[in-house]
């Protein structure tokens, strides 16, 4: 037998194994790269799922924070709101809304609890005047007790300037929230301290109308 038939046969079968291997390794290059392609969008459609639900949180938060701040910003306008009276039948004096009654005043320390229970939100700064604000209100409660009703506007003409300065630091701090965190999205709650110092506290609630004007308010009580 002629040895170039054997030649040809083993030209023609190398030429066929080598289509048949460039075969299998194209199918299976294909095969790879759609694996790939499937991997790749799996992997993009958690990080994008991921980051859906990172800002579907973080928008949440921020409408909290939102919220937050309107509710303190109208606790705010009460507690500054104020109200004339004429006291002696000659001239008018200024008094907070609160003071207008007992109920009046215990209706602006409800809202004062409710902001606090939702205090997280706030910030540091918020807080911490929140709580001083407080202590005042316990403070107060105290000493106005065996007041009637009909005296509670003298009280609160003696304790006018305490309102307004605690409505206004208030007020400046919570502009300054609303600055700070709600516009730059700042979403994370604060793990600092949330009161004043003991010393820090009492030195200040020594320096306001409450503490200075005891004997006033002394004299207003039930048998003083």
């Amino acid at each position: 037998m002629d040895n170039s038939f054997f030649s040809d046969y083993a030209y023609d079968f190398l030429i066929g194994f080598y289509s048949y291997e460039k075969e299998i390794v194209i199918s299976l290059l294909s095969i790879f790269g759609v694996f790939v392609g499937s991997l790749i969008t799996f992997i993009g459609g958690l990080i994008t799922k991921k980051s859906e639900t990172k800002f579907k949180v973080i928008e949440k938060f921020i409408d909290k924070k939102l919220e937050a701040f309107e509710k303190l910003n109208i606790f705010i306008n009460d507690l500054r709101t104020v109200n004339q009276y004429n006291f002696t039948g000659e001239k008018i004096y200024r008094y907070p809304i609160a003071f207008h009654s007992v109920e009046n005043l215990t209706q602006l320390k409800s809202k004062l609890f409710e902001i606090l229970s939702n205090s997280i939100w706030y910030s540091s700064k918020v807080i911490r005047e929140l709580n001083f604000l407080q202590d005042y209100f316990v403070t107060l409660q105290v000493k106005i007790q065996d007041v009637p009703n009909e005296k509670m506007k003298t009280v609160g003409r003696i304790l006018w300037t305490d309102f307004i300065a605690l409505s206004s630091k208030l007020d400046e701090m919570n502009k300054e929230f609303f600055v700070e965190e709600i516009a730059n999205l700042k979403y994370k709650p604060s793990k600092t301290w949330h009161k004043y110092k003991r010393p820090e506290t009492e030195k200040r609630l020594q320096s306001m109308k409450l503490m200075q004007s005891d004997e006033q308010i002394q004299l207003l009580k039930v048998g003083g």
